[in-house]
């Protein structure tokens, strides 16, 4: 049963082509629609739906009775974009779901069409926080990073390094923070002005407390100096 606005208008407006947007909202198509009861309504919907429901519409493959029959099919459209953007993101590099959610908002998908799509997902295991914590965890380490920097990095992508499984021992193994701050400032060149301050800073960048890379940065310089 259809609901009294059967006289149903319809079109899908796109974007001029532009360059694409580095960083925010990416452009945006548009529905515009117009029924007896309601009058003209305009929706801004993702450009990958708006370019499929325009395809449709004008190879009247889609013919709506109704706003309501309308409403459904966008639904269904944004949420098969979606999950079709979750793919194409994960197979360049693993992401965290919260960084799968920041691009989907970008894109101008609804709340509700993200947590299905990011939930089928999760189900799926195409998305795993706990994954892609170890490989993030794994690599920075590698890469010299105190495990301040990796919990800081961690927590803006939405995880919490406390409950990463077997966080901290099956990843710092036998090395303390003291050991890899030490092996990362042997790879620092000292300036012969203000060596000590320029390490220590340094080490803090990297993500290591101010007391460790104090104790590191003086234990560097005095090896330095006896040289």
């Amino acid at each position: 049963m259809h609901d009294s606005n059967d006289r149903l208008e319809w079109s899908v407006a796109l974007p001029e082509r532009r360059g694409p947007a580095l960083s925010g909202p990416r452009p945006r198509a548009e529905i515009t629609l117009v029924t007896p009861d309601r009058g003209e309504e305009h929706l801004s919907i993702p450009l990958s739906v708006g370019k499929t429901l325009k395809a449709k519409l004008d190879s009247n493959e889609l013919n709506p009775s109704s706003r309501a029959e309308l409403l459904y099919a966008l639904r269904e459209e944004s949420a098969r974009q979606a999950s079709l953007r979750i793919e194409r993101l994960v197979n360049r590099r693993d992401y965290a779901t919260q960084e799968i959610d920041e691009k989907l908002r970008q894109d101008g998908f609804s709340q509700a069409s993200r947590e299905a799509a990011i939930s089928r997902a999760v189900d799926a295991n195409i998305l795993n926080d706990q994954r892609y914590a170890s490989v993030f965890v794994r690599s920075k380490l590698s890469s010299g990073w105190g495990t301040m920097r990796i919990e800081r990095e961690l927590r803006r992508r939405g995880i919490d390094l406390g409950e990463l499984d077997g966080w901290p021992d099956e990843f710092l193994e036998d090395q303390d923070e003291d050991t890899r701050a030490y092996e990362l400032a042997q790879t620092r060149r000292i300036s012969p002005k203000n060596g000590y301050e320029k390490l220590v800073r340094f080490l803090c960048s990297k993500g290591y407390s101010l007391s460790v890379s104090m104790r590191v940065a003086r234990r560097v310089i005095d090896e330095h100096e006896s040289e």
